[in-house]
């Protein structure tokens, strides 16, 4: 499991801690299972990934892990039986998100926790985080500096 997937947690409680919606929830899980499966394959690491942010993001632990795991395998299975359907129910679940930067943030963080979680940052994980990205209004792929990955990278 990646270092990055226990680090998150401390370094986002601060500052997101009054976002205490299920939305939230709803949009980070939609996130974890966009880029778990951005390679059409889903690799445990990831599905560790996810539980180490659910276990150290202060925001993440208010909610119930069952719930939050339910919520994931949900949009991992829709996904998986319908690709494109699947993709845009879980980014309708991110765009809600939009309207508070730090959720979006958070959202962005997930994301990238679940793509370095098998310590290979992949081309597709690089473009489904752009298009998360684009969908919650943030410009670059790189916000923050958090993927470590040139943008340049993806071309």
């Amino acid at each position: 499991m990646s270092d990055y997937a226990k680090s998150v947690g401390p370094r986002i409680s601060k500052q997101v801690l009054k976002l205490r919606d299920r939305r939230l929830l709803e949009g980070a899980m939609a996130t974890g299972a966009l880029v778990a499966l951005a390679d059409k394959r889903l690799a445990v690491e990831e599905s560790l990934a996810l539980q180490a942010v659910l276990a150290n993001a202060e925001l993440l632990k208010i909610y119930d892990r069952e719930l939050a795991l339910s919520l994931y395998t949900r949009h991992i299975d829709r996904i998986r039986s319908d690709f494109a359907a699947g993709k845009e129910e879980a980014m309708r679940a991110i765009r809600v998100c939009s309207e508070d930067i730090e959720a979006a943030e958070l959202i962005i963080q997930v994301g990238i926790a679940i793509a370095k979680a098998d310590s290979e940052f992949s081309l597709s994980e690089l473009e489904m985080i752009a298009e998360i990205c684009a969908v919650i209004g943030v410009e670059g792929i790189d916000m923050l500096g958090l993927t470590g990955v040139s943008p340049r990278a993806m071309h």
